[in-house]
């Protein structure tokens, strides 16, 4: 008897690769990965930037006065010195969004609740 099940849609099929990748990040920190060219960083686009609402500084997550906009270089600058500066510090990644729009070619993922772990 065939199955009920449908096979999962571009879309599903979109979110679940967007949600691989992003754990390669997270796996990338965690083991001190801040290589561009490795499996944790080298899909990202040549245009990336990261909006990051708290102060490198503060490994607590006090958030900063004005947001920083930074690019793949920067952004993994600051893992490189937060890790340096506090090397038991790792990150725990408890809920994200992922969102698709076909239609306008948009992809996004959030990652909510991720967890300094001290």
């Amino acid at each position: 008897m065939p199955s009920k099940e449908k096979p999962p849609s571009t879309k599903q099929q979109t979110i679940a690769h967007l949600e691989h990748l992003s754990s390669l990040s997270l796996q990338a920190v965690n083991n001190r990965d801040f290589s561009p060219s490795s499996p944790g960083w080298n899909f990202m686009s040549p245009n990336f930037t990261c909006n990051i609402l708290y102060d490198v500084n503060d490994i607590y997550g006090e958030r900063a006065s004005t947001p920083q906009l930074l690019d793949l270089d920067e952004h993994l600058a600051r893992f490189r010195r937060m890790t340096t500066e506090h090397p038991e510090w790792r990150l725990k990644l408890l809920s994200r969004n992922t969102e698709v729009d076909e239609r306008r070619s948009f992809m996004f993922v959030r990652l909510r609740d991720i967890r300094r772990v001290l």
